[in-house]
């Protein structure tokens, strides 16, 4: 349908398809470009992290942290 180039001439559009073409629209009204990845902190791994740590070791995580003692 879409191999030959003029299933794009055919197609159907149906209410539901907003959502997703006026984001497309937005997105290319407004385009930065595509976008690099986070600067994050200088020498943080995230097996630093406590949660992480706590994970690795067996301990499931949960809601609550627990309090951490001096």
């Amino acid at each position: 349908f879409y191999a030959d180039g003029t299933g794009w001439d055919d197609e159907q559009l149906v209410a539901t398809d907003i959502s997703p073409i006026t984001w497309r629209k937005l997105a290319s009204r407004w385009n930065r470009g595509i976008a690099k990845p986070g600067k994050g902190v200088a020498g943080s791994v995230k097996t630093h992290s406590i949660r992480f740590k706590d994970t690795a070791a067996g301990k499931p995580p949960g809601y609550f942290v627990e309090q951490i003692e001096d």
